[in-house]
């Protein structure tokens, strides 16, 4: 059952909705900005309410995913379980494992596990913190730094807090060419 529900996560988590969204608007946003199908290259190609909806619907993904593991499992299986989703937003078999950055999914996950009070604070520093440094790819890495420390404290628990340490380094290495760029003062600023 977890090998069929994980199975079933990861393709959940695949639906490229970036390019569905993109090819709807009639443009391919693998050849603009980026490259990338994400949330971020959406709003910076197509405009803010595209990359909006790209964001909501990446983080529905992981919202599903974890609510259908929590359905079946408990503790760490259950958030192993929803990690697949996010595996599939980074590595969707559609597109020859070249997705998203991830971090909107792995919001949609977390939301489950920590509650939607603990979803809303996480939020509110996000847009905080963007709106100061104007640095999308920061603020994500950031971010995600605190994805194990939020899980330990929720759960105590050490192969779930290791599920949140695989969390954080997935976002990290899927933002290393970002990481290149912020560390040189290359990375190019959101406008808003």
């Amino acid at each position: 059952m977890i090998g069929i529900l994980s199975l079933v996560n990861y393709l959940l988590g695949s639906i490229p909705f970036g390019l569905l969204i993109g090819k709807m608007r009639g443009v391919d946003v693998r050849k603009i900005g980026s490259g990338n199908i994400g949330a971020t290259n959406v709003y910076r190609g197509l405009g803010i309410q595209w990359g909006l909806l790209v964001g909501i619907c990446d983080f529905l993904k992981g919202f599903v995913a974890a609510t259908l593991a929590v359905s079946f499992f408990t503790g760490y299986q259950a958030v192993l379980v929803a990690f697949f989703s996010i595996l599939g937003h980074i590595f969707p078999v559609w597109l020859k494992g070249k997705g998203g950055k991830g971090v909107s999914t792995t919001a949609g996950v977390l939301c489950v596990f920590l509650g939607w009070k603990v979803a809303v604070y996480m939020l509110l520093v996000w847009i905080l913190f963007l709106a100061a440094t104007k640095l999308m790819s920061l603020v994500n890495c950031v971010f995600a730094l605190s994805f194990p420390v939020l899980l330990w404290l929720r759960f105590k628990d050490v192969p779930i807090t290791a599920v949140g340490v695989l969390m954080t380094g997935l976002i990290w290495w899927a933002h290393r060419s970002n990481i290149v760029r912020l560390y040189a003062g290359k990375e190019k600023k959101l406008t808003f």
